[in-house]
């Protein structure tokens, strides 16, 4: 257990009045190493009104197991190793970590014993944090892929060749286009876009979903776009916001349109068709300002 260790100070004043002194001595014991044995003071000509508290602490451990990233716990534990420095004059440290066999990382937190609820003070507020900074860094992660998505979808929209049509609502397309026969296009004074580059595909705006129908007859034109632009690579969050804003744009330049998309919205509840179509219709209500049914 190793050998007894004394420790002493002392410290000498000088009093106010001529020729007299101050004298306070201090003595500690070290048995075993690490624990103070004992400890003594001894004042002369003065009364000592306020002691130094001489402790020797023993470490406890802590086991935490954790599936969150090793950035958030390392950094989770800088953050309490600082709290427990400044609230309990106390260090915290890392005596073991090891990444387990299902992806896990475990971790052995030495604290010193005088603090003495350890569960309250180190294990479940490093838990928690662990958890705030991985929640928060899935949060910057989708916030980041949404701005993506958002990007590619305007670099497919302004790649697109766009033909503007005014308010007559009528294109005619001769020969000149890949089909045999005239098309007359009503876009009930919207914009009709021929084409919008869809990596391989084309994905056709306008006449293609009739404002006109109930929701159950206009369910399959919708579907169908929605199915057309996933098969071309677009995802399926993308391909109903774009439909949807679609849908959104005739219903602005066309009140008879508008009160459509209101009927179609209050049928939600008993119509028989896809959530696919149900969100784009949702979506479509939305960016037009109506409030949901």
């Amino acid at each position: 257990m190793g050998a007894e260790l004394h420790y002493c100070a002392a410290f000498y004043f000088d009093s106010e009045q001529e020729g007299f002194e101050v004298k306070v001595e201090w003595d500690a014991w070290e048995y075993p190493i690490g624990c103070v044995e004992c400890s003594d003071v001894e004042c002369e000509g003065c009364e000592l009104l306020q002691d130094f508290y001489i402790y020797s602490d023993s470490l406890e451990e802590i086991e935490l197991t954790f599936t969150e990233s090793p950035k958030a716990i390392a950094e989770a534990f800088s953050e309490l190793k600082i709290k427990i420095q400044d609230e309990y004059n106390s260090e915290l440290s890392l005596k073991e970590y090891k990444l387990l066999d299902d992806g896990s990382m475990m971790i052995i937190v030495a604290y010193p014993s005088r603090i003495s609820d350890g569960d309250r003070i180190i294990r479940e507020p490093l838990e928690q944090r662990v958890r705030e900074l991985e929640n928060e860094k899935a949060h910057l992660k989708g916030k980041l892929e949404s701005k993506d998505l958002e990007m590619a979808r305007l670099e497919r929209l302004l790649a697109a060749p766009k033909v503007q049509i005014n308010n007559s609502g009528n294109l005619q397309i001769g020969s000149k286009n890949s089909m045999s026969d005239n098309r007359t296009i009503n876009t009930n004074g919207g914009n009709y876009y021929e084409s919008i580059n869809t990596k391989g595909g084309n994905y056709v705006q306008g006449n293609y979903i009739n404002m006109s129908q109930n929701l159950t007859q206009a369910a399959s034109q919708i579907q169908e776009l929605i199915e057309q632009l996933q098969n071309s690579g677009v995802a399926v969050d993308v391909a109903q916001e774009e439909v949807a804003r679609d849908v959104a744009t005739q219903a602005q330049n066309n009140p008879t349109v508008r009160d459509k998309l209101i009927k179609w919205g209050q049928s939600l509840g008993d119509a028989t068709i896809s959530d696919v179509v149900k969100g784009v219709v949702k979506l479509g209500i939305r960016s037009v300002g109506i409030p949901l049914p």
